[in-house]
């Protein structure tokens, strides 16, 4: 008897945090309506190029889709599942992927046998939407109630992050990076939340996070382990939730991924040597400070106009400059307050998950060198440090009025910027992606 009503409650419980977590609130209708808006109109423009040419989907109507499908090597790789179910992603980084997209591949099913029309360009654009709206929200709460600014001075930072260039770009592309973006502010909100309650995460939620996260980017996870054990503390260390919560769902994800991955009939070499492997993917010969400058900071938030949406493996160079000097002038602005910003958030838990998953990117990427030719597409995962970092610089600390004069000029900068942002990358990719189709 006891035991099941500590089971309802637990339940209750949960779903009562789902609700919470997923509900709009009144003070944040109007501008999550603009959120909204401006993701399906992104999404429209995606739709719209690409809908009628996979309506009826052929095998030349797709080589002409994959002939006009140039995101800057962005894979449409989940086109073809949901289109065709299949284990059409490498199961060593994505394990679950391909699973969690084989509801959206039944529903495309029904519908082409119930209208003769295949409609997996409005399922993907549907999930891409509610990812991306809902990764926004998360950081806009995590900016206001976690770290505490104001809600406009949330809101500004919210909308130059939708601003930067290949986060919007994420939000478009049948990939897997809104996916991942959306799973891992969603981890960074629910840690503020437990930080700010002095709570604590429990293995639960703990193994449903990683696991979500994981199955989609087996490297995200780490992520996830990252700002369960800030937010934990000591209690992260101990036997039960260390083995239980982290190293075991861990150890199970990837012995999940070799079991596809053989059952699948990869390669020996892939099954035997998974992290040879995929340190395939990895460089030293490139100069990392030229892609820190033009790449890191660079094209992931500003995209270039030379090679635009170019992919490194058709053509583009890994080092493309700014057409403008004023660009520089903006990254530098990013950069350095990004940098303050961040050594003054160390003092507080939300501001160490940030530095430690800006950190954990740039080792991967720039120190390991994996995928570092295209860290460009990286953005996904790591750019919302900026704005969580950047948020430590406008929070009304207790300092005197020559702080407060820096602090106005520097909202108004990033007030600057972020129109910036929206008014070239809204017109670079409206002429790209209202380009007409090429045989």
């Amino acid at each position: 008897m006891s035991t099941t009503i500590f089971t309802n409650r637990s339940a209750a419980a949960a779903l009562t945090a789902i609700r919470q977590t997923f509900a709009i609130r009144r003070e944040e209708r109007w501008p999550a309506t603009l959120v909204l808006m401006a993701v399906v109109a992104l999404q429209a423009l995606m739709t719209s190029k690409f809908c009628a040419l996979l309506a009826h989907p052929t095998h030349e109507a797709w080589l002409r889709f994959m002939r006009n499908y140039h995101m800057s090597g962005y894979d449409p790789i989940t086109y073809s599942v949901v289109m065709d179910w299949h284990m059409g992603y490498d199961v060593l980084r994505h394990p679950l992927l391909a699973f969690m997209m084989w509801p959206l591949s039944a529903v495309d099913r029904l519908a082409v046998w119930l209208t003769g029309c295949d409609i997996t360009v409005w399922i993907v654009a549907m999930l891409l939407t509610f990812c991306a709206f809902y990764a926004f929200m998360f950081l806009y709460r995590t900016l206001h109630d976690g770290i505490g600014v104001t809600s406009r001075v949330a809101w500004l930072l919210t909308f130059m992050f939708m601003g930067f260039g290949h986060v919007a770009v994420a939000t478009v592309v049948a990939d897997h990076f809104c996916l991942s973006m959306f799973m891992l502010l969603l981890t960074i909100y629910r840690a503020a939340v437990k930080i700010r309650e002095g709570r604590r995460f429990g293995v639960g939620e703990t193994i449903a996070l990683f696991v979500a996260t994981a199955g989609i980017t087996l490297s995200n996870g780490i992520p996830v382990l990252m700002a369960v054990t800030v937010t934990n503390g000591i209690a992260a260390l101990k036997p039960r939730f260390l083995y239980g919560a982290m190293m075991l769902p861990a150890v199970a994800m990837l012995v999940v991924g070799l079991a596809l991955a053989a059952h699948g009939g990869e390669s020996n070499d892939m099954v035997s040597q998974p992290v040879a492997q995929q340190m395939k993917w990895t460089r030293s010969e490139v100069d990392k400070g030229d892609v820190f400058i033009e790449n890191v900071f660079g094209e992931s938030l500003q995209l270039h106009r030379s090679h635009v949406l170019g992919d490194v493996l058709s053509g583009r160079p890994v080092i493309v400059r700014y057409t403008c000097g004023w660009q520089y002038a903006v990254e530098a602005f990013l950069l350095l307050t990004f940098l303050i910003g961040m050594a003054m958030g160390l003092r507080d838990k939300i501001g160490i998950i940030a530095a430690t998953i800006f950190l954990y990117n740039m080792a991967l990427h720039l120190a390991l060198g994996f995928a570092v030719d295209e860290i460009h597409i990286m953005a996904a995962h790591w750019t919302f440090t900026v704005p969580l970092a950047m948020a430590w610089v406008f929070k009304r600390p207790a300092v005197g009025r020559g702080w407060r004069g820096v602090r106005v000029v520097a909202i108004t900068a990033v007030t600057m910027v972020t129109i910036y942002l929206w008014a070239y990358h809204g017109w670079l990719l409206f002429r790209y992606l209202t380009w007409p189709l090429c045989k």
